[in-house]
Parts: C-alpha cells; structure tokens; sequence
C-alpha cells in the first residue's frame, strides 16, 4: 500500500512539471498573428488546442495521482503503544506510568500540562475539600508568589499552559520567517535565473520567460509547505526518540504469571523475594538528556527556582537512606481447597505479596507458581464504564441462572433494586456512582461467576457493613468458594473471621509467623497480642447479639430484580434520561459552526487592533503586486531590480503578517484554555459523575492543539488567497464567477457532511482515550483473569471505530480536492482557448497572453486551494466549538458561588465547631431521587459523632451535603473543615502543596497518623519455629519519599493514612472522615 502511495506521488509531481514544458509550447502556436503580419506561414492553430488540452489533462492527472492518501501508519501506534503499555513490567512503568501512555496518544508535545489536568481533575474531591482551587489556577501576580517557595509542579495548570504556549509561539515565530522565505523563494529565484539569461546576451523571449516563470511559481507550494515540514522535524524527533524508548522498555514475560496445573499444590512459593522498584533511582533515566519530563530547559527565573529545589533537596533529612521496600523470603505450600489468611497492620506489605504473587511487582529471587487460573479481588475494585452486568460476567459467556445466583451471594439484589435499570443500569467511570462497599462487592461477584481455581482477596470486606460482611464471607468466600473446593487466599484487616480460616500467615515484611488460628493464639506471640488487642475472637459473638436486634428490612428477591430489568429492556435502557444513563452522551452540534464560536476564537483582548494591522499589511503586499505590469520606459535591468525588491518586501510582509497571527492566536488560546479550565474546576461535581476522564482530557489536548497550530494558518491562508486572486485577475472576473458557481457547490456539498464526519470523529477519539485510560488503570485485574487478549481486541475495535471517522475526513477532503482541481483544469482549458480565438480580433499581444496564462495556472491551484481551506476552516473550528461549549458553561453546570463577599465569616469562625442539619434533603443532580430525606441533627462542639448504616444507606452523601451551603461561600465554608474522604486519591507534595507549613509540622502529622515508626533500621523478628530472620522495613514514607501519579506506590491503608496527616496538618476545628480508618485495625 506504502508503494502504491509512492508511486502515484511520482506521477503527481512528474505531471505537475511537465504542465510548463507544454505552456512553453502553447507560446508557439499563439505567435500565428505575428507571423501572419511578418507574411511567413504561421503555427496551425490545432496544435495550440492540442496544447490546451494537454493542460487540461495534466492537470487533472496531477491532482488525482496526489491525492492518493493512507491512515494506517497512524492506527498502527496507537495500538503498538497501548499493548506496549499493559505489558510495561514494574521497572519500566516507573519510568513510562499510566498518564504518560495516555498523552502519547494524545499528544507528546503538551504531556505535561495534561498530566497535571488529569491528576488535578482525577483528584477533584481533594482539590473541593481542601479549597485547592485558587492555588491551582493561580494568577499572574500569584504564580510569582509561589514560585519563590513552591514546587513547579504546584504552580497550576495556567502556569504549565503558559510555559506550553510560549514555546509554541515561538515555533509559529519560526515558521513564519520560514513562510516569508517561502513566499519570497519564487521572485527571487526568477530574478537570479532572468538576470544570468541575460548577462549571458540571450534575448528575451516570451515563450522562455513565461514558461519559466510558471516553473518558478511550481516552487510556492512546496516551499509553502516546507517550513511546516522542517518545523515539524523537531517534533517528530522528539515523538521518535519517545516511541523508540517506549518500545525499548522492558516487557513483561508470557511466564511472569506461572500456571502449572499439574503440580498438586494451589500455590506453590520458595524463597522468594519481591521489590518495589526504586522511583528515585529510574525517573531521571527517562527523557534526561531532552528535558521531556521537566517541560525543556530552564532559563532564567525558572532556572533560579529549580537550583534553590536543588540545594533544599541536598538537605539531610530524617528516613533519607530508607531502603527499597522489599517482601522477604517467602515460603508458601498451599493446599488445594484451603482458606489461607495473611494479616498485620496497614504498611507490613500484604497487598505488596499479592502484587508479587501475580507477578505485577519485581520477583528479585525465588519460583512462584499457581495450580491452575487464577482470579485477583484489589483492594481498590477495578469498575468500566459499561452496565453492571457487563461489569460481572467481564467478557464471559452469559449464563443466566448462574448469573442470578452469584448476585444473591455477592449481596447485589438490594442494589439492584434501587438502580434505576437493575442490573442494565450502566456504571460510570471509575464507578463513582457507586459506594465503596457496593464496587467491593461488584469485585467478589466477578470473581464468582469467573469460576477460577484460585482466588485472591485483597481485604474484601473492609469497605462494606458488619452485616453484610459477614453474609459475604459465609456465602461467598466460604459458601460459594471453600466449600466448593476452591483455594482462598485472603487478606484480612477484618480479625473477627479468622477463627473460621484453613491457617493464617502473619507479614510484616517477612512472615513472623504462620499456623492456624489456635496455635498461633496459644504461642502467645505477635499475633495473639495483634488478636488481644483488637478483639478477634472475642467480638464474635457480641457481634451475633448485636445483629439480632437489627431491625428487619423488606425481602427482595430475585424475581423482583429480574422484572426490573426486563422493564427497563423494552424502555430501551437508559435512553435520554440521566435516570438511566449516569454517562451523558457528549453533546453533538448540527448544521454550520456559528459566528459566536468563530468570532470567540478571533477575538481576543488584542484582535480587533491586530485585526486592523492584518489587513492593512495584506492591502500593502496586493498594492506593491499591482506595480509589476506598469511601464516606466526603462531598461530591463530596471524591472529586474524592481522585481526582486518586491519579492523582498512581499517576504517581510509575510513575516510580519505571521507575527501578528502569531500574536492573536497566543492570547486567543490562552484565553479559551483559562476559562475552559476554571469552569471545569468550579463545576459541580454531578459533571464529573457523569462526564468521562477521556472526554475532559480531550478537550485539554488536541483540540487545543488544533485551534493553536492549524487554524491561525488556514485562516490567514483564506483570507490573504482570496484578497490576492481577485486584485491580480479583474479581467477575468465574468469567467471565474461562473467556475466559482461551480466552486461554491463542491464546496457546499462538501461541507454539510464534513463537518458532522469531523464531529463524530472527535466524539469517537474521546470513547477511544477514555477506554484507553481504563484499561490501564485495571491491568492488575485483567491480567488475572487472563483476559488480556480480549482487552487488547477491544482496544483495536475502538481505534477502527475511530480510524473509520478519520478516513471519511481525509477522503472527503480527496474527493472535494480532485474535483476543485478538475474545475480549475477547465478553467485553464476555457482560458487557452479563448486566447487562441481572440487573437485576431483583439490585438492582444504574446506578452499579454503569457501573463494571462501564467497567472490563469496559478489561479487554478490558489481557488482550489481558497476553496478546500475555506470548508476546513469550519471543520477546525469544531475544536473551537467544543472549547466554547465549555467556556460558556452550557456543557460545565456550576457549583454555589466561591465566595460571597456580603457573608463573609469571621477569621475564627467556627469558634466551636458546632454542625447542625435542618431537615436536609439531598440528591446528586435533578432527576435522581432523594438520598437524604430531611436529615435533621444537631452536634455540640468538641463532640466526636458516629455516623453508621447499611452499605448505599448515606454515609458519604451526608458528608457531601455538609460542604455544599447556600449561605456561604464555599471557599469559606471548606476551608474551615477537613474532610477524609472514603476514596484517596494523591496529589504531589501531598501534605503541604503551598508550603504554608514547617518541616517540623510535618514531621509530627507523619508520626501521628503513623506513617511513620519510631525507628527506620532494621529489626530482628523470629518466625513459629523460634529461628531469627531479618525483618524488612515497613517505614516507606518521608518528606523527600517521591508519590507516583495517582499513589500507585503507595497501598490504600497508607494512602488513608496520609490522608490523614494531610487533616492534621490543616488543623482545623470540624473534621468529617468517610469510613477513612476501616482498613487499619
């Protein structure tokens, strides 16, 4: 296909030359009236027709042969970086992480301000409750306030952009003189060649001037097109080099996770070692020498700041030399069948044993291997965007009654009678529109249906209540799993179970002690006093005694939910209503971009002055063109000189044409992305619930991108094209009018599907990254379960969906270029032979006619080329319209007011920290029914308040009432509560962003949330059979620790935790936490 494409662009450009060669030859037979008055035989006029023909054919045969095009290339990256990426092993993955792989897709140039857009957007409970939003968009005045003692990387997202479009404006700086040499090349270059032709004593000859000086104009597109060639050679070098290193990284192994189903053994284990690779270690190695990471090289203030980091960085601190996190040693034979629990406090490195045991951390030494396929629960449930049932069954064949029966266990069938379509009912993203407990139990019900024979629990029950924890545990883990000869293996913070487990290993960083519960609490070790202290064995019965005395609730069975969901089958599911589709359908404008959206673009606080200054250099360069056909009665040397100085101005006009795009387009973008950006981050968060991360990212990255690079030339391009064209050929003006007619309805048939293709392909590009994003995030999960394959077709699936929309634009773009060009072609042909029949009736002389010609070649190509552009020009815009949908609001609802001046609070308010409900009645956005139904509480301050229920009954929703106020400010109101939210999600400089605080402050919020130990050193631990073994480490955290994107070096017990050092560091009078400790007993 690759070959097929070349040769056709060598037939292109082979008939794109040889259309001068036979304008040359056209001079020929035009000169029969001169020869005619000198009495000598003349030219047969048939040989100039056959000539004008020849035109015509060459030109149409140019323009079919160029515009032989092919987006597989494209295609084929995105889908060799994504399987790239879910095969990255650990050591890789510091290097290249998730966000990085999704603005390769994206776009390489701009990763850093998306990487910040996505973590801060990710991050948006964190950034409302801690009033976050000032600081991350900071004003000018702002940035250079935090720049003396903050963190780049704090700085905001204006303050990133900012850097972005400065060095993309000097790129368009570039390609403007490279345009301004472009434009000139042509004149010079016929200049120099006429000169030598006639210092050489040749005459001047109208056949060899015109038909050379057609040649010369051959050059305008090339060396138009050049410098956005040349500038994008950096670019592409820079995109190289990445995918070079992205495909050079280390792959993980088709063995890394081993299955051997003939050992006897479910899993098998010895001696082995795992570690977390080192951040600090690997993330300088990627992209060092090109700056990719750090933005590009420093200058200036920026340079300063980064050396004062530098030196405060060389700074001993306390816990600086901790050693790699690593779980030692581990020996485990588990039998086939067996329920096997491993325990100890939050940090010991639990889930960092499972993450070893499937292979997703570095094994340093030892074997590992499982007795047959293998299902994997995460702490953190892995949710799609699809429906719930989609979510279970996770590309298993539908099996109905089996189907059923697994919701009953998993404890689903309440939940799904509350879901407006059941079990149809489609799931957001991350699945926010899900509590904690109802995504855990999601989890443990595709691990049932899966029917794996091994299974892996990562603390399953910490996020869900008492009750049906223990109904899960029964039913599920026991019931469905054990009992069913399915081995177990079991994370537990929840204690009072693990007197019904097979054996018990305790972990902390290596196993201290391993047997089952009664000897291991007769021994009267680490693990009894671990037992005493928290109540196992003890609490168990109470706890029976408690549930008796819970009140009754209705029974749902599962033909109720069935009903349901048959219901909402024939109601087309979620069709229309944010009922039943919590993701709402992007918003597709019909019909023509609107003046609104153009002059938005256009219309920055400088456009109207540089408007005016636009036109007025364009009027300039058409006034010095017109000067070239007078006559002066001078020598030729004189016109020579003459022509070459108007091919020096028209080079600076274009140059300062460009710089004043430039200009506009630099504050029109930064303008369009600031309000964009604060709209989303004081939207309400049922925007977020409900809108995609792919989507909001999508709006961050190309079609800024586009609006910045493509439209400034396309639409001085139009407008200086049509000026130009019809200044130079006024006499003409009767002829093009009806080839125009012929233009416009090309064009206008063009456009009314061009712009729906552009449309659909930007709303396909966003299913694409968002699928993109989520698959990356669950790859844990999808490689347990061995479906990775499927993923991976999915994937390809959702790029041919794209790739088909792209291929409409592109061909549609063909298909109207190749008949433009074919007009102009008869354009050409009319205008030759015209020029033949008139010359015995006008007295139009050779010189004249060769002008005409010339120029009639060149106007063919320059309305063809007006023409494309003129419908690509609402097709870019498109970008534009999607950013104004944001900067207007009608796709972004707003939150309460930040600050309401007139209601103020004092400085000390609250003096108590005194709350009260007043009948409060809540829902997450209209449509929705009620989740609170007149809450009414009143809490005295200094009091510590409990706030319990059912799994789904609440909890977190009365946590999101208390922030949201209509008497005050939200900045007011939030700045004066901490909140410790259910779902952690991590920021850098994650206590302290603004460095408001001390380092002593600091310190003591560590030690008291107990992310830190009192010592860091290695301690001597002793195993069941007494013998002494190294005890590794547990303290992985200090000031100078580097947080990965996300907190994925971090497990979700010390991510809680840090979360709530972040509350202690506040230190403010009410703080409201969300089931935040549930997972530290």
């Amino acid at each position: 296909m690759y070959w097929i494409g070349g040769i056709f662009k060598v037939f292109g450009d082979t008939a794109q030359l040889m259309g001068p060669i036979v304008l040359g030859k056209s001079f020929s037979a035009q000169e029969r009236s001169a020869a005619i008055v000198a009495g000598t035989p003349g030219p047969n006029v048939g040989r100039g027709i056959a000539m004008a023909f020849g035109l015509f054919e060459l030109t149409v045969m140019a323009s079919i042969c160029t515009h032989q095009v092919w987006v597989l290339a494209r295609a084929a990256l995105i889908t060799c970086i994504y399987e790239c990426g879910v095969n990255l092993t650990g050591k890789a993955h510091i290097k290249i992480n998730n966000a990085t792989l999704r603005y390769s897709v994206h776009n390489l140039g701009a990763a850093r301000t998306r990487n910040d857009a996505k973590e801060y957007t990710g991050a948006i409970w964190i950034v409302k409750y801690f009033t976050y939003e000032v600081p991350f968009l900071p004003s000018k005045h702002d940035v250079k306030e935090y720049q003396q003692h903050t963190h780049e990387s704090c700085l905001g997202i204006f303050y990133l952009r900012k850097k972005e479009l400065h060095g993309i404006r000097r790129i368009l700086h570039v390609t403007s003189g490279n345009l301004a040499l472009a434009a000139s090349m042509p004149v010079l270059a016929a200049t120099l060649a006429f000169v030598t032709y006639t210092l050489t004593a040749h005459n001047f000859n109208v056949a060899v001037i015109f038909s050379s000086f057609s040649l010369f104009q051959l050059f305008w597109q090339p060396m138009t097109f050049m410098p956005r060639a040349l500038s994008a050679i950096p670019d592409a070098s820079n995109a190289i080099q990445w995918l070079a290193h992205v495909f050079r990284v280390e792959l993980i192994s088709e063995d890394t996770l081993v299955t051997d189903k003939d050992q006897e053994p479910a899993l098998l284990t010895k001696d082995a070692t795992f570690e977390w690779e080192s951040h600090a270690k690997d993330s300088g190695e990627a992209f060092s020498s090109k700056g990719a990471r750090s933005g590009g090289p420093l200058r200036g203030k920026d340079r300063g700041v980064k050396e004062d980091m530098a030196k405060e960085k060389e700074k001993p601190a306390p816990g600086k030399d901790t050693p790699i996190f690593q779980v030692k040693n581990v020996t485990m034979t588990i039998p086939r069948g067996q329920l096997v629990a491993v325990v100890r406090p939050v940090g010991s490195g639990k889930s960092s044993l499972l993450q070893g045991l499937l292979g997703e951390m570095r094994k340093v030494s030892g074997h590992v291997s499982f007795g047959g396929c293998v299902g994997y629960c995460p702490q953190t449930a892995w949710i799609q965007n699809a429906t719930l049932c989609d979510n279970i069954t996770f590309g298993q064949p539908f099996e109905k009654d089996r189907y059923w029966r697994i919701i009953e266990t998993a404890c689903l069938l309440p939940n799904l009678q509350l879901l407006p379509d059941g079990d149809l009912t489609e799931i957001e993203e991350k699945g926010i529109n899900l509590s904690g407990g109802q995504k855990q139990r999601v989890n443990i019900a595709r691990a049932l249906y899966f029917e794996p024979e091994i299974v892996i629990f990562d603390d399953p029950l910490s996020a869900v209540d008492a009750n049906v924890g223990k109904s899960l545990f029964q039913d599920a883990i026991v019931g469905a799993l054990r009992n069913r000869g399915v081995t177990v293996i079991l994370v537990m913070h929840v204690i009072h179970f693990l007197s019904q487990v097979d054996y018990i290993y305790t972990l902390n960083g290596v196993f201290t002690e391993s047997g089952t519960y009664e000897d291991l609490v007769s021994r009267g070790g680490d693990f009894a006093r671990f037992d005493l202290e928290f109540g196992g064995h003890a609490s168990e019965g109470e706890e029976e005694t408690q549930e008796e005395e819970v009140i009754p609730q209705t029974r749902i069975t599962i033909e109720d939910v069935k009903l349901k969901s048959k219901r909402a089958k024939k109601q087309a599911t979620g069709s229309g209503e944010l009922e039943g589709r919590l993701i709402v359908k992007e918003k597709q404008s019909t019909g023509s971009v609107s003046w609104k959206v153009i002059l938005s673009r256009r219309c920055s606080p400088h456009g109207p002055s540089m408007a005016m200054m636009v036109v007025h250099m364009r009027m300039d360069l058409i006034l010095l063109k017109i000067t070239f056909p007078l006559k002066f009665n001078r020598p030729n040397s004189f016109y020579q000189t003459l022509y070459g100085c108007l091919g020096v101005a028209q080079a600076i006009l274009v140059c300062l044409l460009g710089a004043g795009m430039d200009f506009i387009s630099y504050y029109a973008s930064q303008s369009l992305h600031h309000k964009s950006v604060r709209n989303v981050f004081y939207a309400s968060m049922s925007f977020f619930d409900t809108t995609p991360m792919g989507r909001i990212l999508s709006i961050f990255g190309e079609d800024i991108d586009e609006s910045t690079r493509l439209l400034v030339i396309m639409l001085s391009s139009v407008v200086g094209s049509i000026v130009i064209i019809s200044v130079l050929e006024p006499y003409f003006v009767i002829a093009v009018f009806f080839i125009a007619i012929g233009y416009g309805f090309f064009a206008a048939f063009y456009r009314a599907g061009a712009r729906e293709v552009k449309r659909l392909d930007s709303m396909l590009r966003s299913l694409l990254y968002a699928h993109f994003s989520e698959t990356l995030t669950g790859l844990p999960t999808i490689r347990s379960y061995g479906e990775m394959k499927r993923i991976i077709a999915a994937n390809r699936y959702y790029i041919d969906l794209e790739d088909r929309a792209l291929l409409l634009v592109v061909t549609n773009q063909r298909w109207l270029a190749i008949r433009l060009d074919f007009m102009g072609a008869i354009l050409v042909f009319l205008v030759g032979v015209a020029l033949l029949a008139m010359i015995d009736v006008s007295g139009i002389n050779t010189t004249q006619i060769g002008l005409v010609l010339t120029y009639t070649t060149s106007l063919s190509q320059m309305c063809s080329l007006v023409t494309r552009q003129t419908a690509d020009v609402e097709n870019y815009m498109n970008s534009v319209e999607r950013l104004v949908q944001y900067v207007a609001g009608d796709m972004v609802p707003q939150e309460a007011p930040y600050e309401i001046e007139e209601r103020r609070p004092p400085v000390q308010w609250p003096e108590h920290g005194a709350v009260e409900f007043n009948d409060v009645k809540m829902a997450y956005r209209p449509g929705l029914p009620n989740v609170l139904k007149g809450i009414s509480i009143k809490i005295r301050g200094g009091e510590k308040i409990g706030v319990i229920g059912r799994t789904g009954a609440g909890k977190s929703s009365l946590m999101l009432a208390l922030v949201d106020i209509s008497t005050l400010g939200l900045k007011d109101l939030r700045s004066k509560i901490s909140i410790i939210p259910q779902d952690v999600w991590t920021i850098h400089s994650n206590l302290d962003p603004f460095s408001q605080h001390s380092d002593a402050v600091l310190w003591d919020a560590l030690h008291r949330s107990c992310l830190l130990d009192s010592s860091t050193t290695s301690k001597l631990s002793y195993s069941s059979d007494g013998v002494g073994s190294e005890q590794a480490p547990t303290n992985r955290c200090d000031l100078d620790s580097t947080i990965e994107r996300e907190g994925a070096n971090l497990s979700i017990g010390e991510r809680s935790l840090l979360s709530l050092a972040r509350v202690l560091v506040k230190d403010d009078r009410v703080v409201v936490l969300d089931e935040a400790i549930w997972m530290h007993y």
